[in-house]
């Protein structure tokens, strides 16, 4: 009835700030977006699972929306240089202890989740749900993917062009890219 996998902070994390074991219930909007990018191919393979997959992914859309939960927040609650965007959490679910708070880290994943906005507006669609607020969420991760994308560009000639930290930043950019295109984003 929650409409989003929860598990406690600690369970995500290992444990809390200081130390702590925090039973907070958290989700993972980014991490979520690699399981409905395998629940899109699975159902290309398995269409009779759509209805179902297309219901999760309504569902996760509308509990990440749901102010209370942070799973979108205003990017200037990390930093005032980021005053008109919006970050997807890092751990949504209400809590903004430790790794759930605002950081402008959390710009990173909005290409990630800008991919599964893109998907829970096809979910929303096939239900015959209307997709307004989907769509909207999804022109403000790509905005501020962008936003992320130029952070990370350099214009000094001796350094490398993008900074890609960390490492596997690359992947995520070049997976959320891919997502956008198939889901037509």
């Amino acid at each position: 009835g929650r409409k989003a996998p929860l598990v406690t902070y600690t369970q995500h994390e290992g444990g809390g700030p200081g130390g702590s074991q925090p039973g907070d219930l958290v989700t993972s909007p980014w991490m979520s977006a690699l399981y409905f990018q395998a629940a899109r191919k699975y159902i290309a393979k398995v269409p009779s699972a759509a209805a179902q997959v297309y219901r999760q992914a309504s569902d996760y859309f509308d509990f990440l929306n749901e102010p209370g939960t942070r799973g979108f927040y205003p990017g200037s609650d990390a930093h005032a240089e980021f005053t008109g965007l919006v970050f997807p959490a890092y751990l949504a679910g209400g809590t903004t202890i430790g790794d759930a708070g605002p950081d402008e880290g959390n710009m990173a994943h909005a290409l990630d989740v800008a991919g599964f906005c893109a998907f829970a507006i096809k979910a929303k669609q096939a239900l015959g749900l209307p997709t307004t607020l989907a769509a909207q969420r999804l022109a403000e991760m790509k905005a501020t993917a962008v936003r992320d994308f130029e952070n990370q560009t350099r214009t000094a000639n001796w350094l490398p062009k993008y900074r890609v930290n960390p490492p596997r930043k690359f992947n995520w950019m070049v997976r959320g890219i891919y997502e956008l295109i198939r889901n037509e984003g």
